[in-house]
């Protein structure tokens, strides 16, 4: 009985994006990341899921890649970020097997220009 009511409550729903979203300046090299985030591997800080869109804040890439449950990103400097599920310390950071929730630099004294995620391993060009 109450089913064209839910429907057209979901459809309304739908065109109301957070005033943030709206107006937040856009600029080249932004990646904005939505979807499955339980591991962190959005990198927007949380372990949830959304379906709208969240920037991640104060990096710019000129590449990205991800995985199932890791993502990483490459700066114009040639500096590698990784953030996600850090399994067998996958995100080449010393945190274990603790998820990463924004993305953080790798430590290495290489420039970085190509990176890819697999399953649960990670290959980079210099």
């Amino acid at each position: 009985m109450n089913r064209t009511k839910v429907i057209g409550l979901a459809l309304a729903a739908a065109f109301f994006l957070p005033g943030s979203f709206l107006t937040v300046p856009r600029k080249e090299g932004q990646v904005w990341a939505w979807g499955f985030g339980r591991n962190g591997e959005l990198g927007i800080g949380s372990e949830t899921n959304t379906s709208l869109p969240h920037l991640i804040k104060n990096i710019n890439f000129v590449d990205i890649d991800s995985k199932k449950s890791l993502s990483a990103g490459i700066t114009n400097e040639g500096k590698l970020f990784m953030w996600g599920k850090n399994r067998n310390g996958v995100l080449g950071h010393l945190t274990g097997n603790l998820n990463v929730l924004i993305p953080r630099v790798v430590e290495l004294n290489e420039k970085i220009s190509k990176v890819s995620c697999g399953y649960q391993t990670m290959c980079a060009v210099t």
